[in-house]
């Protein structure tokens, strides 16, 4: 019987879902965040819907390179 309530409680809640996915709408980038800091490197797209970010060494790359590059040889002591 517990099978039967929730298979019930799964669909309900899978119909549920999609209708309400079903009435969300497009929205612009601009309208629910600001760009605070690096508008020169925030670029949008399709009319606010994309949101392209570009990185060089002064914006924050060189950080995630430093990690990739150093972090695997130190992972032993980060994992415990």
């Amino acid at each position: 019987m517990k099978f039967l309530e929730f298979t019930m409680f799964l669909l309900l809640f899978v119909i549920f879902v999609t209708h309400h996915l079903g009435n969300a709408k497009l929205v612009n980038f601009n309208e629910n965040f600001n760009v605070s800091y690096g508008q020169d490197h925030f670029t949008t797209l399709n009319r606010g819907r994309v949101v392209q970010l570009s990185l060089d060494n002064t914006s924050g790359s060189f950080p995630f390179y430093y990690f990739h590059k150093y972090a695997p040889k130190y992972a032993s002591t980060f994992i415990g």
